[in-house]
């Protein structure tokens, strides 16, 4: 225990974790403020409503129509309120906003239009998409699904916890990357083996405190997230359909039930990445001699995917090869949760799950051999 405590010491001294959370968590706020809550509006009669007059509203508005999503309720929605517009075709106030009078844009009506019409295609003058059109879209109205005002979870949300997750490799890959190639480069190993808590149970402790700290702080900031938006947007979203929160869902032929109950499995599968990334990090420390080294290799192996994924293979054009590397990296931590929000089968995002944790479980041990047997050659 006393080992353990030591470790994890060791890394919160390290001040550079410290600014990197920082320095982080002050990005995510300002995006926050500036991206999410400053492009949220509301048009009632013409006046426009921003920041969270307009959540209030939109709540408000969405009360009544939660619950099943049928084509009625769809009809009213736009008798009620009309169909939205293009903003850059309506004439606006440059001061305060307002537009003509007799004009409405809120959550719901944004929601019919932009999903549920032929506006879709870039019809001038919209109309609910009918089952002759487009079956898949009409079927959306059928009273099978559950609407509430949550959009906002599979936008804006989704999009911050991505950037929290990339923000949170990093420090753990900050954190990881020293615990082992630092003892090397320090020639502190040798040193370590003499003492009582020498060989295996030393960098045991040392895996066990990198990965409980970082897996900790992945459910520290992601939680904070959560509380945020739940505050400000409430939790009325989180029963809607997953469907609708997140359309490309139902597009493609996936159903994961509630918009809440899919984001815990996206959060978990975050978890288990953040978790194998601290693992690859470990075991790349293990074989470096130099800190830096080790950082940069930790790095260029977390960053490599996503190359590959948006650009060279991008590049290439679709073929068989493309579409099967494609797939291999989807199943790496860096793009592992999202698979969550695909048409993936429950068998294949097991499976990933299971891979990413068979190949963390052998990257801690191979690192923890490697850096026990370092200390009696």
């Amino acid at each position: 225990m006393k080992i353990l405590q030591t470790e994890i010491y060791k890394i919160c001294t390290r001040k550079i974790l410290y600014l990197g959370l920082f320095a982080g968590l002050l990005f995510l706020g300002f995006y926050f403020w500036t991206g999410v809550l400053g492009g949220e509006y509301v048009y009632e009669d013409g006046i426009c409503y921003r920041r969270m007059e307009a959540i209030e509203k939109n709540l408000e508005t969405a009360k009544n129509y939660e619950g099943p999503l049928t084509r009625q309720k769809a009809e009213d929605i736009i008798a009620a309120f009309g169909w939205t517009e293009y903003a850059d075709s309506l004439q606006t106030d440059p001061k305060t906003g307002d537009t003509k009078k007799g004009y409405y844009e809120n959550a719901c009506n944004r929601f019919v239009t932009e999903y549920l019409s032929t506006r879709r295609w870039g019809a001038e003058f919209p109309a609910l998409v009918r089952a002759q059109d487009v079956p898949e879209i009409s079927a959306l109205m059928d009273g099978g699904l559950e609407y509430a005002y949550g959009d906002v979870w599979g936008s804006d949300f989704l999009e911050m916890h991505m950037m929290a997750r990339l923000i949170l490799a990093v420090l753990t890959v900050i954190a990881a990357a020293p615990v082992f190639s630092e003892e090397y480069a320090l020639g502190t190993a040798n040193v370590l083996m003499t003492t009582a808590y020498g060989r295996g149970k030393n960098a045991v402790c040392k895996a066990g405190a990198v990965l409980g700290l970082t897996g900790i702080l992945y459910l520290a900031v992601s939680g904070a997230l959560f509380a945020v938006f739940a505050g400000v947007y409430g939790t009325e979203g989180l029963r809607a359909s997953g469907e609708l929160v997140f359309p490309d869902l139902y597009y493609m032929g996936a159903s994961r039930g509630a918009a809440g109950g899919l984001l815990l499995r996206y959060f978990l599968a975050g978890f288990l990445a953040n978790m194998g990334t601290g693992g690859i990090t470990l075991f790349i420390s293990s074989r470096c001699r130099q800190t830096f080294q080790s950082l940069l290799w930790s790095l260029f192996f977390y960053v490599l995917p996503l190359i590959m994924y948006s650009i060279i293979f991008t590049m290439l054009g679709p073929s068989r090869i493309v579409i099967l590397f494609r797939g291999i990296i989807g199943s790496l931590t860096l793009f592992m949760p999202m698979a969550e929000l695909s048409s993936a089968s429950a068998v294949f995002r097991w499976s990933e799950y299971g891979i990413v944790a068979i190949v963390t479980i052998f990257c801690v041990v191979k690192g923890c051999r490697r850096y026990s047997r370092y200390q009696i050659t």
